[in-house]
């Protein structure tokens, strides 16, 4: 009996998971909002690197240098909806609702956390992406780093948040 409702609990946190997280991804994708603040908070960033561009509209948001750290040629790099942070805001969202191990108070103040932290960690991933835009270093630091870190983020952040932060008062296994 024990192990059916172990199996239960685990379907049901994957279902809330997959639901949570597709309806905060379809209210994300519906708006070129996340890829904007990426843009500009990268380009804001990148100008501490004395590497400012200037962020321009094409149906997505591009930032545009007119020369790169390492050679004069020009680079447009688009902030696509992968790069911003809206599926890793989607993810951290689904899988903190789904923890109904925590009370509601707790899982608020994670998803404010999760917001907090894509908006300070996705335009440090763009930024050291861009460092490197030409150099021979960009298909690795973009096809392994940015990608491997969107995993590694998620990660830490849920596991900080999850035992960590929100622990302590756990309420068992359903919370108001």
């Amino acid at each position: 009996m024990q192990k059916q409702r172990v199996v239960l609990e685990a379907i049901r946190f994957v279902t809330i998971f997959l639901v949570v997280s597709f309806a905060a991804w379809l209210v994300l994708s519906a708006t070129t909002l996340p890829n904007e603040v990426a843009a500009h908070s990268s380009n804001a960033l990148l100008s501490l690197f004395g590497k400012s561009g200037q962020v321009e509209q094409d149906g997505v948001p591009h930032l545009v240098f007119s020369e790169g750290v390492l050679s004069p040629k020009k680079i447009d790099a688009e902030v696509s909806e992968l790069c911003s942070g809206a599926l890793e805001l989607a993810v951290l969202f689904g899988i903190i609702v789904a923890s109904e191990d925590r009370s509601w108070r707790k899982r608020a103040a994670g998803l404010l956390g999760a917001l907090a932290f894509v908006l300070v960690f996705n335009p440090i991933r763009i930024a050291v992406t861009l460092l490197y835009a030409d150099s021979a270093w960009l298909s690795a630091v973009h096809e392994v780093g940015f990608r491997v870190s969107l995993v590694v983020l998620i990660v830490f952040y849920y596991a900080v948040w999850y035992y960590w932060l929100s622990g302590g008062d756990s309420c068992g296994r359903r919370c108001a």
